[in-house]
C-alpha cells in the first residue's frame, strides 16, 4: 500500500511559482506515494487583490496527474469581513483553518505532511496542524518569508510597529524550520541563511528546476508570436514572462525600457499580469507589447520567441534567495539571458558563460541589453539547455526529493 503525503498549497493545479514546483517534484512521485494537496484560497486574493478575486470553486475535491486536490474555502462572513479590515478576519481565519485542516489531515492520515513555504499562512497552518496531530513535517524552505512580507508592508505601517511585525515573522520562519522533520532548501544561501541565525544546519538544497520536455527548443519557433505582435527579424525581442510586480523586479525592466525607448531595434514583451499601476506605466512605453496573463502551456512559445531573456530581481536579502523558475525555462529554451546579481541566481549561472549578471542599476540593463542585441552572434550555440538537462531537470531533482523523504519515512 502506498504511504500517503498531504501538501498544503495555495493552487491545485499550481498557478504561481511555489506551488509549481512542488506539484512537479510530487507527480513524479506519485507512481510510488499517494498524493493529496489541500488547497486554501490564495494569499494575493486575502492579502493583496492585484491578480485576480477569488471565488469558490464548484468542485471542491479535484484530480490531476494521479494525485488529489481537497479545497478549502472560507464562509461567506469571513469574506465580507475581508473586505473591510486585514488583522481581525486574518486571525479569524487562521483560527478558522487551523480547525479545517487538521480536521482533513485527520480523516487522510498521512505518513508525511509537506509545506512549500514558511509563510504565516499556508506554512503556519501545515505546522500547527502537524504538531497537533504528531505528523512528520517536511519544510520546503523556498523563500524568506518573513523579510519578503516585511518588505510589503514596510512603508505602510509605522517604525515601531513594524519593528514588533517583523519580529514576530521571523519568530514564527525560525521555529517552523526549526522544529521541521526534513528542511529542505532551494539555494545554498537559504541553508547558510538558516545555519548562520542558528535555526537548522542540516537543511538539504534542491534547486528549482524546469521540464525540458516541455521547455524545448526544438518543439517551439516562436514564429507565430513574432508574426501575431509584428517583429520583424530585425527586431531584437527581450522577453520577460512572469509576474509583474515591484518585489519581481519589474521596476528594473520599466527604468530599462524608458532608456532604450528611442532604439528602433530593441523591443521588449511583457508576458504576464499583476499591479495595475506598473502595467499602465509599461503600456506607456513605446517599445513595450504587453501580451497579459498567457496559458502555461504556451509559455515555451513566447520564450522561443524571444532573443533574450530578462530575470530581474529588486538587490534584497529576500531576493538574494531566490531560485526562480523562469530562470530555469529560459536556459532550457537555450536562449541568452540577462539576470540580477543575487545570490540565488549566481549559484546557477556563471558570468559570461552562460548569462549575463548585472546590478539592481537599469543603467547597467540597458547597457547589457544593448551589447548583446548588436552581437551579430546574438544566436550562437550555447550550452544553456545542456547544463539544466544535466542538473536541473524535474526528474532528477525529485528523485533527490524522494531519497529525503525515504529515509526514515516508517519511524514514528
Amino acid at each position: 500500500m502506498k504511504k500517503r503525503i498531504v501538501i498544503i498549497a495555495e493552487y491545485f493545479p499550481p498557478r504561481l511559482g511555489g506551488d509549481r514546483r512542488i506539484f512537479e517534484l510530487m507527480k513524479r512521485l506519485s507512481r510510488k506515494y499517494d498524493i493529496h494537496f489541500i488547497t486554501l484560497p490564495p494569499s494575493y486574493t486575502l492579502f493583496i487583490r492585484k491578480i485576480e478575486s477569488y471565488r469558490k470553486e464548484e468542485n471542491d475535491q479535484v484530480f490531476c496527474e494521479g494525485m488529489t486536490g481537497h479545497r478549502l474555502n472560507l464562509p461567506k462572513l469571513l469574506w465580507k469581513l475581508w473586505t473591510r479590515s486585514f488583522l481581525f478576519p486574518f486571525a479569524l481565519t487562521l483560527t478558522y483553518f487551523s480547525f479545517q485542516i487538521t480536521k482533513k489531515i485527520a480523516e487522510l492520515k498521512p505518513e508525511i505532511i509537506i509545506i512549500n513555504n514558511t509563510s504565516v499562512y499556508t506554512g503556519l497552518l501545515g505546522f500547527v496542524a502537524s504538531r497537533i496531530l504528531s505528523k512528520k513535517l517536511l519544510v520546503e524552505y523556498n523563500d524568506l518569508e518573513a523579510l519578503y512580507a516585511i518588505g510589503l508592508v514596510e512603508k505602510k505601517l509605522n517604525p515601531f510597529l513594524l519593528a514588533i511585525l517583523g519580529r514576530m515573522l521571523v519568530l514564527i520562519e525560525d521555529t517552523i524550520v526549526r522544529h521541521g522533520w526534513k528542511v529542505t532548501a532551494i539555494t545554498e544561501f537559504i541553508k547558510n541563511y538558516a545555519n548562520t541565525r542558528g535555526t537548522r544546519k542540516d537543511v538539504k538544497v534542491i534547486p528549482d528546476g524546469v521540464d525540458t520536455d516541455f521547455f524545448d527548443p526544438a518543439k517551439n519557433s516562436g514564429v507565430q508570436i513574432r508574426s501575431k505582435y509584428g517583429l520583424s527579424d530585425k527586431d531584437n525581442l527581450c522577453v520577460y514572462a512572469g509576474r509583474i510586480e515591484e518585489s519581481a523586479g519589474v521596476n528594473i525592466i520599466l527604468g530599462t525600457v524608458q532608456l532604450l525607448e528611442k532604439e528602433d531595434t530593441v523591443r521588449f514583451m511583457i508576458v504576464g499580469e499583476g499591479d495595475q499601476q506598473l502595467v499602465n506605466k509599461l503600456a506607456g512605453c513605446s517599445n513595450v507589447i504587453l501580451t497579459g496573463r498567457v496559458p502555461k502551456e504556451n509559455i515555451p512559445e513566447y520564450l522561443a520567441a524571444a532573443d533574450i531573456v530578462l530575470v530581474p530581481f529588486p538587490d534584497s536579502i529576500a531576493s538574494h534567495s531566490v531560485s526562480p523558475l523562469k530562470l530555469f525555462e529560459a536556459l532550457a529554451m537555450n536562449k541568452p539571458i540577462i539576470a540580477s546579481a543575487v545570490s540565488g541566481i549566481k549559484e546557477v549561472v556563471s558570468e559570461n558563460f552562460n548569462g549575463v549578471l548585472v546590478s539592481a542599476r537599469p543603467k547597467e540593463w540597458a547597457s547589457a541589453v544593448l551589447e548583446l542585441s548588436k552581437d551579430n552572434n546574438i544566436n550562437r550555440e550555447i550550452n544553456n539547455r545542456k547544463i539544466v538537462r544535466s542538473k536541473y531537470d524535474w526528474n532528477y531533482l525529485a528523485e533527490e526529493l524522494d531519497r529525503i523523504i525515504d529515509t526514515d519515512i516508517s519511524a514514528v
